[in-house]
């Protein structure tokens, strides 16, 4: 599974477009977790693309609100770009290198993350790492600025000065 082309994290070939009902009495956001897959509105998939251009692949989901009115444009997303060998393992005290050479990580550890590894990558995962995908703070900050609503960041790790 580590050495799918673009990690395991494709977008599968269904035999329906999804389609999401929403409640017209709850506000939509820009962004929804589940599971590895993001649903996003036009208005993240333009940051995305204008800030990590290559980083994410896109299914247009069919949508419409509880009430039969027409939902909002949303975006099925997963994150692709996938980077091996990325963390600073012996910086990163709670992660251990498995013998399948995954990452095993420990409570709440501390990613050190190799910048020339991710060469300026704003948003990524990690080939060893199944777990979720991960962006910097340029990326977290410019989610503030453009007002994207639904967005939930944990600082998990640092790059090295």
């Amino acid at each position: 599974m580590l050495d799918l082309p673009r990690g395991p994290w494709r977008i599968p070939e269904y035999a329906e477009t999804p389609k999401l009902i929403f409640d017209p009495k709850r506000k939509v956001q820009d962004i929804y977790a589940a599971e590895y897959f993001l649903f996003i509105s036009d208005k993240m998939k333009s940051l995305l693309d204008e800030f990590a251009p290559k980083s994410c692949e896109y299914l247009l989901c069919e949508t419409e609100f509880s009430n039969g009115k027409t939902g909002p444009r949303i975006w099925q997303c997963s994150v692709v770009d996938s980077y091996r060998k990325a963390v600073d393992v012996e910086n990163s005290p709670l992660i251990r290198v498995t013998r399948s050479g995954g990452y095993m990580i420990s409570g709440g550890a501390d990613w050190c993350f190799l910048p020339a590894v991710l060469n300026g990558a704003h948003v990524f995962r990690l080939v060893e790492y199944a777990g979720p995908f991960f962006c910097n703070q340029t990326f977290k900050n410019i989610c503030k600025d453009r007002g994207i609503r639904g967005t939930a960041f944990q600082q998990v790790g640092f790059l090295p000065k």
